[in-house]
């Protein structure tokens, strides 16, 4: 077989829409890879700046170079990268990031040792703007189940995909969910496959003025809180906006509930705890010791309220096990001196 018929184990898709600045970093950051049997798909979505001479002055074999005729926008042109990859997996790329030169090893020799996970990315660092930070997301599949109720569980631009997964599920992005489209998808993944992060910082995200978080945050945030509701929904619960808000509350440890809103979010938390899925989103064995010892650490932390957090923690024992009496006491002396 010619070299040039091999069909490569990775197709690298990364969409470009004028992004001269950062854009040969971008690139060479994929073919500087330790892993080396990949395409490099780059679709040019009609930018007007010199986006296409950067990419025209590298003659890599592996750079397959796409120009749409007109402006597709983000969605479509992902979509365009998914029907014309020829590798078992795709992995993301955006064109202002930087990849660590073991990304592509590592997630490859992940996914092919975890053949049940169509979709996995890693930790990731943010510079930029002045300021430096190291994110790391939830690593196992019921972790990233759980966080996707509040937050996005994945980092786009790190992300690997079986593409069998893709194809024989007819998954593409929904043009439905402009600027949170990755998050969505993360929904309908969940139904057909496990779910992964590798806990290795392997992309360095670039924090700029014209990143979509800070053009499109409205939207973003609209868009997101529409697909927080479907993820309940996918674990049993009708969710209002209200319990949205209170449940990420919750999980970025604000200490700041009203007696209304805490007793709200037990309420909230019993839905949760007892909610019967009909795909079985995730094991409930686990979600409920989870939920039972978050639910503890606030109400302790909500000693202020007195008799009324005391109350409302014993009216919604969310896990059903015992907490330690040396805990269980201390709660009871916060609420106690506050009453």
């Amino acid at each position: 077989m010619a070299e040039e018929d091999k069909t490569p184990l990775v197709t690298v898709l990364m969409p470009v829409y004028n992004a001269e600045k950062y854009l040969a970093e971008a690139i060479e950051s994929i073919l500087g890879q330790t892993f080396t049997d990949f395409e490099f798909l780059i679709i040019n979505d009609g930018s007007t700046d010199d986006s296409s001479k950067i990419i025209e002055t590298y003659t890599d074999s592996r750079i397959r170079y796409i120009e749409n005729t007109s402006n597709l926008k983000l969605i479509a042109t992902l979509n365009k990268g998914i029907g014309l990859a020829k590798g078992k997996y795709i992995a993301r790329m955006d064109a202002d990031d930087i990849c660590y030169p073991q990304r592509l090893q590592k997630q490859v020799s992940f996914m092919e040792a975890n053949t049940d996970v169509g979709v996995c990315g890693t930790w990731f660092e943010s510079f930029g703007l002045n300021s430096s930070s190291e994110s790391k997301y939830p690593v196992d599949d019921f972790d990233i189940r759980y966080t996707a109720l509040y937050q996005c569980p994945f980092c786009h631009p790190t992300v690997i995909l079986r593409t069998s997964v893709l194809i024989d599920n007819g998954l593409l992005y929904d043009a439905g969910y402009p600027h949170a489209e990755d998050y969505e998808l993360w929904l309908r993944l969940s139904r057909v496959t496990r779910l992964a992060n590798i806990p290795e910082f392997l992309l360095r995200y670039r924090k700029h003025d014209s990143n979509i978080s800070k053009l499109e945050s409205a939207t973003q945030d609209r868009m997101s809180l529409q697909i927080r509701r479907a993820f309940f929904e996918e674990a049993g619960v009708e969710a209002s906006d209200t319990d949205l808000e209170l449940f990420r509350r919750f999980n970025y440890q604000d200490n700041s509930f009203t007696p209304e809103e805490l007793e709200l979010l037990g309420m909230l938390l019993s839905r949760l705890a007892s909610a019967k899925s009909s795909r079985n989103y995730f094991s409930k064995e686990q979600l409920k010791p989870m939920l039972g010892d978050k639910w503890f650490q606030t109400c302790t932390n909500h000693g202020r309220h007195g008799n009324f957090t005391w109350e409302t923690y014993n009216a919604h024992q969310i896990s059903g096990k015992r907490v330690p009496m040396s805990d269980f006491f201390k709660l009871r002396l916060k609420t106690w001196i506050r009453k």
